[in-house]
């Protein structure tokens, strides 16, 4: 978890996800008009796994 500070520090780097039935839908909170990204279930789960292993620099 994060500490409160550092939340406050990168509010602004946010995305937004809407699951859907058969697909998770992510885009960029700070332009809800733009491009997104659609992961069936599976890639879902894979990018999931890879960021709480710290595989992408969030």
């Amino acid at each position: 978890m994060m500490a409160a500070d550092s939340k406050r520090q990168h509010w602004w780097e946010c995305v937004e996800v809407a699951r859907l039935s058969r697909v998770n839908v992510v885009r960029d909170s700070k332009d809800p008009e733009g491009d997104f990204l659609a992961l069936g279930r599976e890639a879902w789960a894979a990018l999931l796994g890879e960021i709480k292993r710290g595989a992408h620099d969030l």
